[in-house]
């Protein structure tokens, strides 16, 4: 973007030469463009905003344990790359609601997304006892994206510490 503006500024002073005004509308043109550049860079981090509002007011409102752990695990997807910490304790909670309802693919996806956070954290043997963990509550069953994602997680665990 940057090297953008200053080719267009560039072009502007070999046209028109160093003029005052010229060189002040010209600024005018490339503040307003950047400006406009930026406000479209926000509008998907306000769209996500929105999501996360709106799986958390959901999450508040779910009555029913399984279905309010399956919110969760969406709300923790959905904070990860927002907020790293209430990630993990929005992962958490889900992971210990999962443990009552004792639901395998919530128990499976949340103890996944905990392991996520101890992985990123480099606490890599909480994380592999996680993840195992999560391995054995789907108990070889397929639950849409469980076993895979917990494998993919585990995959990259393996490859980063050598084992």
């Amino acid at each position: 973007i940057l090297r953008g503006v200053l080719k267009v500024l560039s072009l502007q002073i070999i046209t028109h030469g160093l003029h005052t005004s010229s060189l002040h509308l010209s600024l005018f043109r490339i503040t307003a463009l950047v400006g406009l550049l930026f406000s479209e860079m926000c509008l998907p981090l306000q769209a996500q905003n929105k999501k996360i509002d709106s799986l958390a007011q959901a999450v508040q409102q779910e009555k029913d344990a399984v279905q309010k752990v399956e919110l969760l695990n969406k709300l923790v997807a959905q904070t990860w790359d927002y907020d790293f910490e209430k990630g993990l304790a929005l992962a958490e909670e889900a992971y210990t609601l999962a443990r009552k309802t004792k639901d395998p693919r919530n128990l499976a996806y949340s103890a996944t997304s905990v392991g996520m956070y101890h992985y990123f954290k480099a606490d890599y043997p909480t994380a592999l006892q996680l993840y195992w963990q999560a391995l054995s509550y789907a108990n070889d069953k397929t639950y849409s994206d469980i076993p895979a994602y917990t494998y993919i997680r585990l995959g990259n665990l393996y490859r980063v510490t050598g084992v």
